[in-house]
């Protein structure tokens, strides 16, 4: 039996699109993109609200490629 939740892609879609929507429009989101699927909305909306207490940080950069961008050179 084919398990959407388990569906790594489709779950970091959805988590994608509800957290490029603000706030208070997510979880009417994802209920509509979830239909009856009551485990993919709970997977995915977990995901969104752990992304959304760490403010962004899965989502942005630690630091810059350019602003580090020095080659090792050995000595």
């Amino acid at each position: 039996m084919y398990n959407k939740a388990q569906d790594d892609d489709l779950v970091m879609n959805l988590v994608d699109l509800a957290l490029s929507r603000p706030p208070a429009e997510r979880e009417s989101f994802l209920s509509g993109a979830c239909t009856d699927d009551v485990e993919l909305y709970d997977q995915v909306l977990k995901y969104v609200r752990d992304e959304e207490n760490m403010h962004g940080f899965m989502v942005k950069p630690l630091f810059s490629m350019s602003q580090h961008d020095q080659r090792y050179r050995p000595a």
